[in-house]
């Protein structure tokens, strides 16, 4: 069976197929980063809870 695979997370993709793990790895990663924040005082990272 023909098939290409993903340089980064190694997926087996159809001809022609393009893999989003890297759009979806920096979706997470803006998510995450949406619900820390630093302390000014302490400099330590908090959790934002809205």
């Amino acid at each position: 069976m023909y098939y290409n695979e993903c340089p980064q997370c190694g997926a087996c993709l159809d001809p022609g197929e393009h893999c989003d793990c890297e759009e979806e790895r920096q979706r997470q990663t803006a998510r995450i980063m949406a619900m820390v924040r630093e302390n000014k005082e302490s400099h330590q990272m908090e959790l934002v809870l809205n």
